[in-house]
């Protein structure tokens, strides 16, 4: 298998983090502590309304190797290797990959973090970009990876065929699905799960109810992530 699969950190920027802004702008707004954007919100519209921007580096945690509800993990053997294949790939809004006007900028450094976190710093090049950001509208983020592989905890086998369904206990184990042979394809800004009311969980049960059958009742309503 090889796809991409998105799934969402509601975790907000890091407001001790700083803010870089380029082009012609006064030195005191070239770099700032994200939590001063408000205090300088004003100044920055009008000098983005002038075109004096060219571009906003800004940082985000956009992952966290945590226990979720929708019972998907990345293998932890290949975190250190993930985090970084990151780097270079698009910033987009709302993880329209198909639209050159959904791409906001590109994500700059990405890297692993106390083992489990990804941060990364965000370069935002477009006027809609620089702009939803200075509004606060860019706080919420969804990673777009690729894998080629998604194994059952359970039995080690194909997790989109096997017998098993993520978030069902067997036994006393919990099936989740470790998704392996990953590369990052893209960070975006969201407002809501990348799949409304569902988040990672339904993407996947969409999947696999062709080999699987149907799903059972206690997935019909799947948790949001």
């Amino acid at each position: 298998m090889a796809k991409t699969w998105y799934l969402d950190s509601r975790k907000v920027v890091n407001s001790a983090a700083t803010v870089r802004v380029s082009g012609q702008v006064p030195s005191h707004l070239s770099s700032f502590p994200h939590k001063d954007l408000t205090k300088h919100r004003a100044e920055l519209r009008r000098l983005a309304n002038a075109g004096a921007i060219s571009e906003i580096a800004f940082q985000a945690d956009v992952y966290h190797q945590v226990p979720n509800a929708n019972h998907f993990v990345i293998d932890s053997g290949e975190l250190n290797s993930f985090a970084p294949s990151f780097k270079g790939q698009p910033f987009l809004q709302d993880h329209d990959q198909g639209a050159i006007r959904s791409r906001m900028g590109t994500i700059g450094r990405s890297v692993l973090m106390n083992d489990k976190t990804i941060n990364q710093t965000i370069n935002l090049t477009s006027e809609e970009g620089i702009k939803a950001f200075i509004d606060g509208k860019i706080d919420r983020f969804s990673i777009g990876w690729s894998s080629t592989e998604a194994k059952c905890s359970v039995c080690g086998q194909d997790a989109l065929s096997c017998e098993h369904w993520p978030g069902m206990k067997y036994g006393k184990q919990v099936c989740n699905v470790i998704f392996r042979g990953v590369r990052g394809v893209e960070t975006s800004a969201v407002n809501r799960p990348a799949v409304p009311g569902t988040g990672l969980l339904q993407q996947f049960l969409s999947e696999v109810t062709m080999t699987k059958g149907t799903v059972p009742s206690a997935l019909d309503t799947p948790p949001d992530n």
